[in-house]
């Protein structure tokens, strides 16, 4: 089935649309300027949850269906939606400066964990988990094999200096896992974690807490996912992550024990993930870092519209006087 592509329409045409569908827009100066350097479609991210809801007959699978109508929220302005976009933006900041600092750290941990035992260990099987070395699926590969051509094809075409001279001076060597580790990018790094031993994986996952290997398999896997919104500008506020981090049970890691678990829809929201992102850079500076602190700063100051609030990003009540923030 073939669908009609939507027309252009022009910014004079897009601001007439958005009015005709309630958004209040007194400046329409200042709303051309933003539609110009930032996008319709961008934006329309954050006027989403401003669009009235419909429920309708239940779906087969749910007590109750809803639909998205056009039409926005009485008294929805523009200036609102904007502010709502550069909120998100200053938060996404925070949070690639948090990612940064955890990517790195697992790069190094992973690198002189296995390093030690072998500077190839990466490659070799006896080194791995079974599940990542054995044959699955009608490629006739392994998991392992897989990653392997996807790092070395990183690697090949690398231009980091660092890896230009490895390349020259070894033309027919694979680069130790010291070295190869650094063009990882987050999807080759929890993919390869995933791949470790368990006893490696809980031996690293251990530096972060009283969490297991498996634990922070699904934090790794989470990540990605919150790094990737981040690298292409997507919404991060109030929305479902697909992969949501495996928590301890509680009394494990006190930090966490006020997260919700299994069965609650506010563990694959962006609370969760900004409180195993602070555990895990409070482990990295244990006495120096002001990341927690930034972040509930800027959390603070959140919109209080109902319908963007802090709640839909699963912050709790009382949130900010947890441990974690302090």
């Amino acid at each position: 089935m073939s669908f009609e592509l939507k027309p252009y329409l022009s910014v004079s045409d897009q601001i007439a649309l958005l009015k005709d569908r309630g958004m209040l827009i007194s400046d329409e100066a200042a709303a051309r300027r933003c539609l110009c350097r930032i996008g319709y479609y961008r934006l329309s991210a954050y006027w989403y949850p401003f669009r009235t809801i419909q429920l309708g007959p239940p779906a087969p699978t749910e007590n109750q269906s809803s639909l998205r109508l056009d039409k926005f929220v009485e008294n929805t302005s523009y200036k609102e939606v904007l502010d709502f976009y550069i909120f998100d933006k200053r938060m996404k900041l925070l949070v690639s400066d948090g990612l940064e600092r955890i990517e790195i750290c697992m790069r190094a941990l992973i690198a002189n964990l296995l390093g030690e035992k072998d500077p190839l260990s990466y490659r070799k099987s006896n080194f791995l988990d079974g599940n990542f070395t054995r044959t699955k699926g009608k490629s006739g590969k392994t998991l392992h094999e897989e990653w392997l051509e996807k790092q070395d094809k990183k690697f090949k075409s690398a231009k980091d200096d660092f890896a230009e001279h490895f390349k020259n001076k070894y033309p027919n060597s694979n680069p130790p896992i010291w070295i190869t580790c650094e063009v990882w990018d987050w999807g080759t790094l929890s993919i390869f974690f995933s791949g470790m031993t368990k006893t490696d994986k809980d031996y690293i996952a251990k530096k972060f807490g009283n969490i297991t290997g498996k634990q922070m398999e699904s934090w790794l896997r989470c990540l990605n996912i919150v790094r990737n919104i981040c690298a292409h500008h997507s919404r991060l506020w109030n929305r479902d992550f697909a992969i949501k981090p495996s928590l301890p049970e509680k009394g494990i890691l006190q930090q966490l024990d006020h997260l919700p678990r299994k069965g609650n829809q506010a563990i694959g929201r962006l609370y969760t993930v900004l409180s195993i992102m602070a555990v895990m850079v409070n482990s990295i500076h244990i006495s120096n870092s002001t990341w927690n602190k930034r972040v509930k700063d800027l959390a603070l100051t959140s919109p209080k519209n109902p319908l963007i609030s802090s709640s839909t990003a699963g912050f709790p009540s009382g949130w900010e006087n947890q441990s974690i923030w302090l």
